[in-house]
């Protein structure tokens, strides 16, 4: 069982303040600072220093924080399992992003559910930065993502790597597209900040010296069906992994806007805390999930 110290050490990392965590906490500050400091002789180095008035970790302090978390997420794993063995079925927690959780797991789920032993499943489709959260709380086993994450952070398993394509709907009325500046006149149609189709585009626009503000017309939807449909009825562009608009092109509601020099794609990804100690079961976990047969 993890020192009830460790909570107030994690709340301080939460939001790098003292003030904050001691309320969160219902502690005084004088008895937060006494918990740091604790910790601080037991591990024999500074946890935290300030930078211009900024709390923020040390190096050391980084270390903690990132063993300490994963420590706390096995605790909340090895607690729930012993609770439910030998009387109830047990439940897995796995989060995945939206483009995942809806065009690339659903028939993978389904035969992983009839060919285990009973178990309930508790899905979380949310995008990445919410996953990642979710994770180092201890509310999700594991998550499948398509975002990018500290990979010192978190141990992973490359599902595949996946093509992001540009797309408008078949009738759209397009003109010459020589460079990717040129989509910069058509409206964009894109997905919310957090979400790992958004980050992917953004990094890629970074890289070659644009942001998304260069689209002057944009709408922000969080729904893969909704964003399929404005661009099926002609109101813009957008850029979606090839697997979610795979069946509209070949039913010929949406096109790819071919687009030369352009090439984005980006791994999907099978993650979990880093150092957790029941790591060999999330690796055999995914081998289940992922067999070839699920088609």
């Amino acid at each position: 069982m993890l020192d009830f110290r460790t909570d107030t050490f994690l709340c301080v990392c939460k939001y790098r303040n003292f003030t904050r965590a001691a309320a969160e906490l219902n502690l005084t500050q004088p008895c937060v600072s006494q918990h740091i400091r604790h910790l601080e002789n037991y591990y024999g180095t500074k946890l935290f220093r300030y930078d211009n008035k900024t709390l923020r970790l040390t190096e050391a302090g980084e270390k903690v924080y990132g063993a300490l978390l994963s420590f706390r997420h096995d605790e909340i794993y090895l607690k729930e399992s012993l609770r439910s063995s030998g009387t109830q079925a047990e439940t897995l927690k796995l989060g995945a992003t939206l483009s995942i959780g809806e065009y690339f797991l659903p028939n993978r789920l389904v035969r992983f559910l009839q060919e285990s032993v009973p178990m309930q499943m508790e899905l979380t489709i949310s995008d990445t930065q919410d996953l990642l959260a979710r994770l180092d709380d201890g509310t999700l086993d594991f998550a499948l993502v398509e975002g990018f994450f500290k990979k010192t952070d978190y141990e992973s398993i490359r599902i595949r790597r996946e093509e992001l394509v540009a797309v408008c709907g078949a009738r759209y009325p397009l003109g010459n597209i020589r460079s990717i500046a040129d989509l910069f006149a058509y409206p964009l149609i894109t997905r919310e900040p957090g979400s790992g189709t958004r980050e992917v585009l953004e990094r890629y626009l970074m890289e070659n010296g644009y942001s998304i503000s260069c689209f002057p017309r944009r709408s922000t939807v969080n729904d893969l069906s909704v964003i399929r449909k404005l661009l099926e009825n002609n109101l813009g562009v957008s850029f979606l992994y090839r697997a979610v608009v795979e069946k509209d092109m070949k039913d010929g509601r949406l096109v790819s806007i071919p687009i030369p020099g352009c090439h984005i794609s980006h791994e999907f990804n099978f993650i979990w805390r880093k150092n957790s100690i029941f790591s060999d079961r999330y690796r055999m976990l995914f081998r289940r999930l992922m067999a070839d047969k699920a088609g």
